[in-house]
């Protein structure tokens, strides 16, 4: 038992701990900071096994008698927790594969601070506390649409937590077979706009480091390379360093960009990276390339002692969006136009000029939330300072089809921000490129 005693209000609180694994003391802080906010606290700690003030201490707040309670969720507690929740996610992932069962902190962090809140805020927390262990909570919280998470709680804090962005987000994962899962591109997105540093995005910073140090022209073409090879031959690799073989940097880049691929891999028909199968389904880095029945038998098998792939980060960042440039490019040159791919070393994506001198500035996006895109916008300079007579974030015809507002949540930020520019869709942009054509 610990007793907290919030001397500022003068009131006693006793809290029974139990059943949970803290992060650390600077944990538990935090939570009673985030749910009492008192000035001063004082510990005392009895007729426990482990000591609260110590590491790994195993507890949840189970219930709680106070007189002084927060009304509101803060903005930045709510995204804090979220993203928490979703970098652990990854993180135990990531961590599987040696028998042992992976703990993450983060994700630890997260559910603690999910807890805290649900205990203000949640209108029946026993029951919602039952589901505060990991199975149950990726079970029934991480594999459904964030905004479901809140059912139980009041309606004045769900009304004030629909104001965020990542109300919005959907699962964080999908489950299969026995309670295992995998991430969503959600779920990377999310980790990506809010930690770059807790995903594969540092696999492409490292790439970034490396090609931004070349010429322009071999940037181009260094970047089309990784774009069209998801999968190369170690012949085809050899081949290109040796056009490079004075060249440091490009080595460098190639070195980084490409891994050896696991046994049992075969290609996959949509991205053209490795799909592998765990308990008889399909896995591959992009969600959609699974969301069909995939047969084994009418795939190509990869042989890894002749073929190398491209890591996870740099295939989820760098060639699924430049799948999407490279198609831009080619469309726009079959009518007419002359096309530079990543202007100014990647100022943005690419620039189309047509026959009658019109230029416009492009953005290859695929963001599978649209809030996740909104945000960015907000975030950035977009095209500010570029010189064109109309600029474009262009997403892949598939998203605004699984959410047909998608442009419209985007264009909403824009009319104010950009108001040349505008987010379309690749059939879209087809469209306007022939209108002025």
């Amino acid at each position: 038992m610990v007793e907290i005693i919030i001397l500022s209000k003068k009131v006693s609180v006793l809290v029974d701990f139990f059943f949970y694994k803290m992060t650390s003391y600077a944990d538990l802080i935090e939570i009673v900071n985030a749910t009492f906010e008192p000035e001063t606290l004082v510990f005392r700690c009895a007729s426990m096994n482990s000591c609260a003030c110590k590491q790994n201490t195993y507890v949840c707040v189970r219930e709680v008698l106070i007189s002084d309670r927060r009304r509101v969720m803060e903005s930045d507690l709510f995204v804090k927790m979220i993203v928490l929740i979703a970098a652990g996610l990854y993180e135990k992932e990531r961590g599987r594969g040696d028998g042992a069962y992976k703990y993450s902190n983060k994700l630890i962090h997260g559910m603690n601070l999910f807890t805290a809140q649900s205990l203000l805020h949640s209108e029946d927390f026993k029951m919602l506390l039952q589901d505060m262990n990991e199975a149950s909570f990726i079970l029934k919280y991480a594999s459904k649409p964030v905004c479901t998470w809140f059912k139980t709680w009041k309606a004045e804090t769900a009304s004030n937590l629909k104001k965020e962005s990542l109300w919005n987000t959907g699962a964080l994962v999908q489950i299969f077979g026995d309670l295992e899962y995998t991430v969503t591109e959600e779920c990377r997105d999310l980790i990506d706009r809010y930690g770059h540093d807790l995903l594969n995005d540092i696999e492409q910073k490292i790439l970034y480091e490396h090609i931004r140090k070349l010429a322009q022209e071999d940037y181009v073409v260094i970047r089309i390379f990784i774009i069209e090879n998801p999968i190369v031959s170690e012949g085809g690799l050899r081949n290109i360093k040796l056009k490079y073989c004075d060249n440091e940097d490009a080595q460098n880049a190639l070195n980084h960009a490409y891994e050896e691929i696991p046994d049992g891999c075969y290609k996959c028909d949509i991205c053209g990276w490795t799909l592998h199968f765990v308990k008889g389904e399909a896995r591959c880095c992009k969600d959609s390339c699974t969301q069909k029945t995939v047969d084994k038998e009418e795939l190509v098998r990869v042989q890894p002692y002749d073929n190398r792939r491209l890591k996870r980060g740099i295939m989820q960042y760098t060639n699924i969006p430049g799948q999407l440039e490279l198609e831009i490019k080619k469309y726009a040159e079959s009518n007419k136009c002359k096309v530079e791919l990543w202007p100014e070393m990647d100022r943005y994506d690419a620039g189309i000029t047509f026959p009658n001198n019109t230029y416009w500035a492009i953005d290859a996006k695929t963001y599978a939330n649209p809030y996740g895109l909104r945000d960015a916008i907000v975030k950035s300079s977009g095209f500010y300072g570029v010189r064109c007579d109309a600029a474009y974030y262009v997403i892949p015809d598939e998203l605004k089809k699984e959410k047909p507002d998608y442009c419209a949540i985007c264009n909403e930020v824009l009319i104010g921000k950009q108001p040349k520019t505008k987010c379309i869709t690749f059939r879209d942009l087809k469209r306007a490129i022939k209108a002025v054509i």
